[in-house]
């Protein structure tokens, strides 16, 4: 079977759409199938083939063979990781069972999520740029908007910081805003929580109750070896290589991985 040569940008396409679906099977845990139709049409890119899952097990698996470093350690360290070969047979017989539900459904799901992320790796191998791994268009914070709003966004999402356009100082600036500066903001006067929530992030920065954290800056078309000396915990904020102050993606330490 010919296998197609895929693109830079379909591959991204598929990262992307991985990503996704584990989201919604992290969310649901029974929500496996998504995944499933992600691999599917990656499959038929791959042959050029509108086929079943099973047929796009040689395929799929010369993609992770060729690309993916985990599949080295999977035979070095057999005791802990599965082969991606096996783990995509297992996952594919017990989708062909009748029914799914309850804990198989749930077991399903968890190997599921294993072989996307065996996947994302495998696309995402010979990445080099910023723009192939920041987060596109994320979730910003605004000085006028409540705390409680910001701190909604951050539970809600699992975010740990958001992007904020600090207005205050000469010149503006991109900054974060962090879940621990939240954190302990509601903590300085815990009777008055309500209150606090209800202030907007410029009245709390203003009297000095709640922290802007700097934030790092780079381009889209920058190496990644470029900022890797130099990374620390933080997000950098990746800006349009025309308008340095337009942010157009985050890129995390949990992006690299």
């Amino acid at each position: 079977m010919i296998q197609n040569e895929l693109s830079r940008e379909a591959r991204i396409y598929f990262r992307d759409e991985l990503r996704t679906a584990v989201a919604a099977a992290q969310s649901d845990a029974e929500g496996f199938q998504e995944i499933l139709f992600t691999i599917e049409r990656l499959g038929v890119t791959l042959t050029g083939k509108i086929l079943d899952l099973g047929k796009y097990k040689d395929p799929i698996n010369r993609l992770v063979r060729e690309s993916s470093p985990r599949e080295y350690v999977a035979k070095q360290k057999s005791q802990w990781h599965l082969p991606f070969a096996e783990l995509y047979d297992i996952v594919r017989d017990a989708r062909n069972d009748a029914l799914h539900s309850g804990t198989i459904a749930r077991h399903i799901t968890k190997n599921a999520i294993r072989l996307a992320l065996i996947l994302e790796e495998a696309l995402m191998n010979h990445a080099i740029f910023v723009r192939e791994f920041m987060v596109r268009d994320p979730t910003c914070a605004y000085l006028w908007q409540p705390v409680s709003l910001a701190r909604q966004q951050m539970l809600a999402n699992g975010f740990t910081y958001l992007p904020i356009w600090d207005e205050l100082p000469e010149p503006p600036n991109w900054k974060l805003l962090a879940d621990y500066q939240i954190a302990k903001y509601l903590q300085i006067e815990p009777k008055q929580k309500k209150t606090c929530l209800a202030k907007t992030i410029k009245e709390a920065v203003i009297a000095d109750e709640l922290r802007l954290l700097p934030a790092k800056t780079c381009r889209q078309d920058q190496l990644i070896s470029e900022l890797i000396p130099e990374y620390s915990h933080l997000p950098v904020l990746v800006m349009d290589g025309n308008d340095p102050d337009l942010l157009i993606g985050i890129l995390t330490p949990f992006d690299l991985l």
